[in-house]
């Protein structure tokens, strides 16, 4: 399985975040609400959609709790969509 990195698109500006070089650590920051903003404009993000991958799904199930502006998404497809911060 290959990981590939980890974004958060800005639905305002269009500008696309990396939380952090790693896409482990990234997904981190955006479930425990480390990352709420867009590093571009600096627009706070009310939620911020996280496509539901294995990543996502392992690092879910090792917190104890997520944060509340996060909502976890399904996809279909071979290609795993972008996260969103939602303003």
């Amino acid at each position: 399985m290959m990981i590939t990195g980890f974004s958060v698109k800005c639905i305002q500006c269009g500008y696309i975040n990396k939380p952090d070089r790693s896409p482990r650590t990234g997904i981190l920051k955006v479930l425990l609400g480390e990352f709420d903003s867009c590093m571009r404009c600096g627009t706070k993000f009310q939620i911020v959609e996280v496509p539901n991958r294995p990543l996502v799904q392992e690092l879910t199930r090792k917190l104890q709790t997520v944060s509340p502006a996060v909502k976890i998404f399904n996809y279909s497809g071979k290609i795993v969509p972008m996260a969103h911060g939602v303003v």
